[in-house]
């Protein structure tokens, strides 16, 4: 839903200290969890000649890591007391105080820091940056209340600028030296750090502790420190602890968030979008496709859809969210809080007792048990992830019981179900697929939770290509469990095509040189989290281009990460590279490149004329799919297939029209 300024809630302050806790991984830096070290690999080193992908852009972000010992330990200290120290405190203190009341806390303590970035932006040369903070300052503390609400943002349309003295150091030309990462100061490397401890020298805060210690001691101890954290563990614990070194993604992250403070992007990008709220990178509307002739499936339109470029488009995945995704009351941490990932009951299940347990979310229905849903998610996904939620809570209140699970690209799966074997050879990772939902029928079975299910599976993109896999094994009994439906939504079907797309839209970054990346970087971060996060327009203000080069980077990122965790082995770049160097002699004694057999769903052409319980939402203008794909799909599946007319690749997720055609399709429509 569109907002307008006058009607965002949280501050511009809030927005950047929220880059630290993890929007930059879900964006450009989804792959910043590999680093120098994956649990305890050797150091990896980029060939300069390759394309900019997410993990290079990460790593030359955070520099070297010279004294990665003593940092691992500093941030071991921080995990410590963030798991056994913050967590109940917060716990308690989110369930007493309202949400409200913790982001004015916080918007009044951003207020009390004016000082810092008034003489950092001075102490710059932006004179017209310190003014705006002067000007926020003067109306925050008046009409705001003392800072407890952001009237200059809300009525006047100005911005902070998160500036300080790190980033005017940066500005000056000092060297950021080596990594220096310190328990709870948020910078990673020596010159930040030096730069946020002359911070507290311009923060009164610090000079109301030396003259009045008691009142500090009720102060920073019963409210300060519990609303930083209040505001920062819930992406802490979704972003740093889901990854497989937090450490290094902890550091890649606050390091780009300094470079982001260094540049005052966010800032500038505000100002420029409240001048220009509809943006000037978009391309154009264009007219929806219409319905081909003598075409078989099913075909939707979607109402006010306005599709764009498809590389843009595909973009739009990320509106799908819970309904119940921001309870306005309570924080997510508070007993109280009633978004739906509070509804979601994690449980894990050992499906080979030599390897990791596999986690997992089940959400019970209310009322009468219809069926078990299985909830496969793209490439690299995860069980609890927004858009994972949003398809479970969707089948959840149509009625059905709903399990969620990683994708099979996770490295968090791949460790587990698929036995740290590389995925990609598709039959055997639908077969080790069926396995862990035996196992999850049996671990529900055991509590009560389930008896003898009908089971249907929902995947998509690389979860559709194994959910359409799972019907080889269906067709051959060797499921082991009754399935109802097996919907796959908009998987790849030709492998060259697939490769080829994916690799287009990265490699013009093979040129860019170093300076050029991370400008790149710095332009569009601000963009796409701004969007993501506040929802000024139904498409994120950036080129296509350029949103080709970030869904490339998005879809590929997961690959050095796992190739890296469960092979120890070189990070791959690309789709081509990863299938070529991992997967390809998989079970083939010949050794020969033919990754048709992984990577498409031309070789089940039988299985998915025949078999009943096979059904498939696409869409027309999805740039993974060809015109030889759009014929062998809508031939082979008939009227069992749905296309539509606008989305891309998954990007119609959060319409009405999608969501009333995966109940349909998946017999839980309501009348």
């Amino acid at each position: 839903m569109r907002k307008n300024m006058s009607e965002l809630r949280d501050s511009e302050g809030t927005v950047a200290k929220r880059l630290l806790c993890g929007k930059i991984a879900s964006l450009l830096m989804t792959a910043v969890a590999l680093g120098n070290y994956i649990a305890g690999a050797h150091p990896i080193e980029i060939p300069k000649e390759k394309e900019w992908s997410a993990l290079r852009v990460g790593n030359e972000i955070a520099g070297e890591d010279s004294w990665q010992g003593f940092n691992r330990a500093m941030f071991g200290i921080q995990d410590v007391i963030m798991d056994y120290v913050a967590a109940p405190i917060n716990h308690v203190y989110c369930s007493i105080l309202p949400k409200p009341l913790i982001h004015g806390i916080d918007n009044a303590v951003d207020n009390s820091e004016y000082p810092v970035r008034f003489f950092a932006s001075l102490f710059r040369g932006e004179g017209g940056c310190a003014w705006d903070e002067t000007k926020r300052f003067a109306v925050n503390t008046v009409l705001g209340v003392g800072g407890l609400f952001d009237s200059a943002k809300e009525h006047f349309g100005i911005f902070s600028t998160d500036a300080s003295l790190s980033g005017t150091f940066a500005a000056w030309g000092i060297p950021k030296g080596q990594s220096l990462i310190l328990p709870f100061v948020p910078r990673a490397n020596v010159r930040d750090c030096a730069g946020y401890a002359l911070d507290q020298g311009l923060d009164p805060k610090t000079y109301i502790d030396i003259f009045f210690p008691t009142g500090i001691w009720i102060g920073w101890t019963a409210t300060l420190w519990p609303n930083y954290l209040a505001m920062g563990i819930d992406p802490w614990n979704a972003y740093v602890k889901q990854s497989s070194d937090p450490y290094t993604a902890y550091r890649q992250m606050i390091a780009a968030k300094s470079l982001l403070d260094e540049r005052l992007a966010v800032y500038h990008y505000l100002n420029e979008l409240a001048a220009n709220k509809e943006g000037t990178r978009r391309p154009s509307v264009r007219e929806p496709l219409s319905r081909p002739q003598g075409l078989k499936g099913r075909w939707r339109d979607i109402a006010g859809y306005g599709p764009r470029a498809p590389a843009i488009d595909t973009l739009r995945q990320r509106l799908f969210v819970p309904t119940r995704n921001n309870d306005s009351w309570w924080m997510r941490s508070s007993v109280f809080n009633g978004d739906f990932a509070k509804d979601v009951k994690v449980r894990s299940v050992a499906v080979d007792p030599e390897f990791p347990s596999a986690s997992y979310g089940f959400v019970p229905a209310e009322g009468p048990h219809r069926r078990l849903v299985f909830v496969i998610p793209g490439i690299g996904g995860e069980f609890n992830a927004n858009s994972t939620l949003a398809m479970a809570e969707l089948l959840h209140d149509a009625g059905a019981d709903v399990v969620t699970c990683d994708d099979p690209f996770h490295w968090r799966y791949a460790t587990s179900v698929n036995k740290r074997i590389l995925p990609g050879n598709f039959p055997e990772d639908a077969r080790r697929l069926a396995g862990f939902m035996r196992a999850v029928i049996d671990d529900l079975a055991k509590d009560g939770l389930v008896d003898n299910p009908e089971v249907s599976v929902v995947g998509w993109s690389m979860g559709g290509l194994v959910t359409s896999y799972l019907a080889a094994l269906e067709s051959g009994d060797g499921l082991g469990f009754t399935v109802g439906t097996l919907l796959a939504v908009n998987p790849p079907v030709d492998s060259e095509h697939v490769l080829a797309a994916i690799d287009s839209c990265i490699r013009p970054s093979k040129s860019w040189t170093r300076e050029q990346a991370l400008d790149k970087f710095v332009d569009l971060a601000p963009r796409l989290l701004v969007w993501d996060e506040l929802q000024f327009a139904a498409t994120p203000d950036i080129s296509e281009e350029d949103a080709g080069y970030t869904v490339a980077a998005l879809l590929v990122a997961t690959l050095p990460e796992l190739a890296g965790y469960v092979e120890n082995a070189e990070p791959s770049v690309s789709f081509r590279q990863y299938f070529d160097r991992y997967v390809q002699d998989q079970d083939r004694p010949d050794g020969s490149a033919d990754v048709a057999r992984h990577v498409g769903l031309k070789t089940l052409e039988k299985v998915l004329r025949d078999n009943p319980h096979v059904k498939m939402i696409h869409t027309r203008d999805d740039f993974l799919l060809n015109d030889d794909d759009r014929a062998y799909l809508d031939n082979t599946l008939g009227d069992r297939l749905t296309w539509f007319s606008a989305g891309a690749h998954c990007g119609m997720f959060h319409t009405l029209e999608f969501k009333q055609e995966v109940l349909e399709r998946l017999g839980l429509a309501r009348d």
